[in-house]
């Protein structure tokens, strides 16, 4: 896990160039020089990982590298497509959970950006240009793109987009937050989830200390209230951002939960449950009996 630094805040790319008396023309020229890394985490996705790097290799501008963190107890042939289709770096016997899945990758990233990208979602081949633009944005201090749900579970060659499904994950992004947390939300506070492909500068994700890997579920919640406390010590909380391209995730877990409603309201309760101050051991709980015993993760 990534250790805090011990200096308050964390300095953007538009700060710093401000600091430097930088702006204009020239804050462009260096926003267009970020390099984006993406870290996908992975557990038994041998279905999914080709077309999801696919998608990743055909992004213009290009992304700086692919790195896939496969986590252990992974028993099929994961590691060895995702090496075929092109992933940059492979790294096996991670520990299980995505948390530690992805502090793990963006460790080992070189970019100046880093994009979490889940196994089963297919990203807006923009995505550089798009996470660039987002994180020139000195107040910015993370985002993510629209999630679109479908249902890649048919014997069809066009997938289904779940519509409410893909409805309630854009908007909840804001609903929650102004229900929960009224004065952070008025401030810029939004919460995005990893199914929408988050993406944060690689220092900043490394002040705030990464990925809580105490938290099996709700991590990227927690992740985006610490990211936009990150600047409270300055005087200015920093805005979390979803971006208006679409990134396509597989709703195959939807399915399982036997439907959009269902799945809604059992994942309403997870983070009800979470915003309420419930331990992370009895969130787990919830989540496995959500699950019927079978971890996804």
């Amino acid at each position: 896990m990534f250790k805090k630094r011990t200096t308050p805040g964390s300095l953007g790319l538009g700060e710093s160039l401000a600091g430097l008396g930088l702006g204009g023309d020239d804050q462009k020229v260096n926003a267009d020089a970020q390099k984006v890394s993406v870290v996908i985490p992975a557990l038994n996705e041998e279905k999914s990982i080709a077309s999801t790097i696919a998608a990743l290799k055909a992004c213009s501008p290009p992304v700086h590298e692919i790195l896939v963190v496969v986590a252990q107890g992974n028993s099929d042939k994961t590691a060895q497509i995702a090496r075929k289709a092109g992933a940059h770096r492979v790294i096996t016997r991670s520990p299980r959970g995505r948390s530690s899945q992805q502090n793990l990758g963006a460790n080992a990233a070189k970019g100046d950006i880093v994009c979490f990208v889940h196994a089963d979602t297919r990203v807006p081949p923009q995505l550089v240009q798009e996470t660039r633009r987002q994180l020139a944005k000195p107040d910015v201090a993370l985002g993510a793109f629209r999630p679109v749900i479908v249902d890649d579970t048919r014997q069809t060659n066009n997938d289904k987009v779940m519509k409410f499904s893909s409805w309630h994950n854009a908007n909840k992004t804001w609903i929650y937050p102004f229900l929960l947390k009224p004065y952070d939300a008025c401030r810029g506070l939004r919460v995005v989830f990893g199914d929408q492909s988050i993406f944060v500068r690689r220092e900043d994700f490394k002040q705030v200390g990464g990925y809580d890997e105490k938290l099996a579920i709700m991590e990227d919640a927690d992740l985006c209230l610490r990211m936009h406390k990150s600047g409270a010590k300055t005087g200015r909380r920093r805005r979390i951002v979803q971006s208006h391209l679409p990134a396509r995730t597989s709703g195959r877990r939807i399915v399982e939960l036997g439907g959009e409603i269902k799945a809604t309201y059992a994942h309403a309760c997870i983070g009800f449950g979470w915003a309420l101050g419930l331990s992370p051991a009895r969130i787990r709980r919830m989540y496995e009996s959500i699950y019927m015993g079978d971890d996804p993760r």
